[in-house]
């Protein structure tokens, strides 16, 4: 190869290997905070219900979703049937680990001095850790419900889900410089908002099979997430395949969120009922 080549390919090949892959550091709940909620048929005759829930999820998060998340999620809700409408309100809490993976950001640098060399300067070394979470919060919904000649019924809804934030990873994005991370979240606040539609099916008198699609984001000021891509605000995508029988519904959810994905695997349980005739 022609040397005059090598002069001009070599300062481009140690220019583009110094960069830094981009960096995500948000908040778990964004992506994992609207796992599924029952609601008890219009067929059942029930007015109200209350439920105690729980699930675990596994996911990754950051770029390529490198950064392994894990936690437990647990809930106290009530649930309403009133004429077409349906509604469900309730507490919970979050406890997980984010294992941040290590990552060094380095700066090229051309210097002149009688001869020409190149040199990498480091600017941020984030060394891998495990980093503790957790979250108190509120999470409701209502829908407009179609029934079905079968029993089941088409669920067309909102949900919201309003989060604080605590612990040390939290801690962790708020020591972070902003101006060398891609988006950055050092708000203890997450708040999202969504749609929904939910598909259930009656198989037998005690057992109901459904599927549900949701989509949705975050509605809190722009101003919370810093860093070079700010303005993307944080939104996500899940789907939730539920079957219940007798007082258990079981669930199985995958969540896709913005540079975070995840599958929650848990179980909602009938704690009581009021029925329309009470």
């Amino acid at each position: 190869m022609n040397r005059n080549y090598l002069f001009i390919l070599l300062p481009a090949i140690l220019f583009f290997s110094g960069c830094a892959t981009p960096s995500y550091y948000l908040s778990p709940l964004n992506t994992n905070s609207n796992y599924y909620k029952s609601i008890p048929l219009h067929s059942d005759s029930l007015k109200a219900a209350t439920y105690a829930s729980g699930s675990f999820l596994g996911g990754g998060s950051n770029f390529g979703w490198k950064d392994g998340v894990t936690a437990f999620q647990g809930n106290i809700h009530r649930s309403n049937n009133f004429g077409k409408f349906q509604a469900f309100y309730g507490a919970g809490f979050t406890l997980g680990k984010y294992a941040v993976k290590q990552k060094i950001m380095t700066k090229y640098q051309n210097d002149t001095g009688g001869t020409y060399y190149n040199r990498y300067d480091t600017i941020l070394n984030i060394p891998a850790a495990g980093k503790f979470f957790g979250a108190v919060g509120f999470s409701g919904g209502i829908n407009y419900v179609v029934p079905f000649k079968d029993g089941g019924e088409w669920r067309i809804g909102i949900e919201t889900a309003i989060n604080k934030e605590f612990g040390n990873y939290l801690s962790f994005r708020k020591t972070l410089p902003d101006s060398l991370i891609n988006i950055l979240e050092k708000s203890n606040w997450t708040k999202t908002l969504g749609g929904y539609v939910d598909f259930i099916f009656k198989t037998t008198d005690e057992t109901v099979i459904g599927y549900k699609i949701a989509a949705g984001g975050s509605f809190v000021c722009n101003a919370t997430y810093l860093g070079k891509d700010h303005f993307t605000s944080p939104a996500y995508f899940s789907q939730t395949l539920h079957i219940t029988h007798k007082q258990f519904t079981w669930f199985g959810q995958t969540n896709i969120g913005t540079h975070a994905a995840s599958l929650q695997l848990g179980v909602n349980y009938l704690i009581g009922a009021k029925k329309l005739t009470e």
